[in-house]
């Protein structure tokens, strides 16, 4: 028998919105990193196959999926390759590190 009560319709409603907004939450979130620094960084996102250079007051959108690594490295120097190293947070030489075959960033 269906419920013609508003307030049981309503709950359902409301629960089945909830349930929709923790699906759709488990999937991925945008984040925006912005260098506040005076100086270049390189922000690190795993397992977002990214990392970029952000000059001061630049920012950076990427979505990121629940469970990911990210952390800030400075101090890097690569050559058009991709290959280098930065004094902290270093990716194994690399850019942008993929996977979970980066070290722990060094912070």
């Amino acid at each position: 028998m269906v419920s013609s009560d508003p307030r049981s319709t309503t709950s359902h409603v409301l629960f089945l919105l909830l349930l929709a907004a923790f699906a759709t939450g488990a999937t991925a979130a945008p984040l925006t990193i912005t260098n506040h620094c005076s100086y270049t960084v390189w922000p690190a996102v795993v397992p977002v196959d990214r990392g970029i250079e952000l000059r001061p007051s630049a920012n950076w959108t990427v979505d990121v999926p629940s469970g990911s690594d990210i952390w800030g490295r400075m101090g890097c120097s690569f050559d058009k390759g991709g290959r280098g190293s930065c004094q902290t947070g270093d990716c194994g030489g690399l850019v942008c590190a993929s996977g979970s075959s980066s070290s722990n960033p060094v912070c």
